[in-house]
């Protein structure tokens, strides 16, 4: 079903590949995630993001809908660098994962989410 959802989505982005990205953030502040998961199109940009927080709320975000949280989750306005360039700040632990892996934390949002924007 997951595989199926992504066929349709990809066709409907008009994007032939997109890419997946976990990075962990490590600081000390209570209003900045700790964890950023990505869909990244073709073109770098974000598509569809999660944030999680230390409080253990998720922030979301996609050209369709956002949610509102204490540091505004919001897709990227700029492209997304690689992530060799991301892995040289020592703040930042990227790593990839499967569009599979993104897609079931994706589903699951909605369980420890934050309000939406209207």
């Amino acid at each position: 079903m997951f595989l199926k959802a992504m066929r349709v989505r990809r066709r409907l982005c008009g994007m032939a590949e997109l890419t997946y990205m976990q990075c962990k953030w490590l600081h000390d502040a209570d209003d900045l995630p700790i964890e950023i998961w990505s869909e990244i199109g073709t073109d770098r940009y974000e598509v569809r993001k999660l944030e999680y927080f230390r409080d253990g709320t998720v922030g979301f975000a996609c050209a369709e809908q956002t949610t509102e949280h204490k540091s505004g989750t919001r897709l990227g306005d700029q492209a997304v660098p690689p992530f060799h360039e991301i892995a040289r700040e020592p703040e930042f632990k990227p790593r990839s994962v499967t569009s599979e892996d993104f897609e079931k934390r994706w589903q699951r949002r909605r369980d420890k989410w934050v309000w939406p924007v209207d």
